[in-house]
Order: structure tokens, then sequence, then C-alpha cells
């Protein structure tokens, strides 16, 4: 609830006060790292917004940062064996 909270007063200030919005809603993407993953998306697309309108090059590096931790949860697979694994030359 918090933090929803904060996400819109965030969505508020980035409208009077680039640089503030800015902070604001780089924050909001820092805490939505560490909510459940129900509420993440959420908090971090608006904080995202946010600062795609006022800092593009910024957002660019969130998105990034987004898309290595997915990786990183989302890559715990098996090494690969067998014959597969020998026909590319996969090595463990």
């Amino acid at each position: 609830m918090r933090v929803g909270m904060l996400t819109r007063q965030a969505e508020m200030i980035s409208h009077l006060n680039a640089d503030l919005g800015r902070e604001w809603a780089n924050e909001v993407f820092a805490l939505s790292l560490q909510l459940k993953e129900s509420q993440r998306s959420q908090v971090q697309g608006t904080a995202l917004r946010i600062v795609i309108r006022l800092d593009p090059d910024r957002a660019l590096e969130l998105l990034h940062q987004l898309i290595l931790v997915r990786f990183q949860v989302e890559t715990n697979y098996p090494r690969p064996s067998g014959n597969a694994a020998d026909s590319f030359g996969v090595r463990s």
C-alpha cells in the first residue's frame, strides 16, 4: 500500500519538478526489487514510464538491469549432458 502511494507521488512530482521526479522514480524502481512478484511488475512499469519521459538513457539502463536480474533468476537450468551436449560441443 505504501509503495502504491509513493508511486503515485513520484508520478505527480515528476510533472512539477523533473529532477526530483527522476530521483523519486529511481527510488521507486530500486524499492520494487524488494516487492513480491505480484506487485513488482506494476511498480517497475510505472517507475520506468516516469524515467522514460524524463531521462530516456537512464530508463534504458534500468531496463537492462531488469533484464539481467530476470535472466539470472530464470536461467537455473541443469547443465547439458548426453548426446546433444556432445553434438554441440557443450562442456560441463
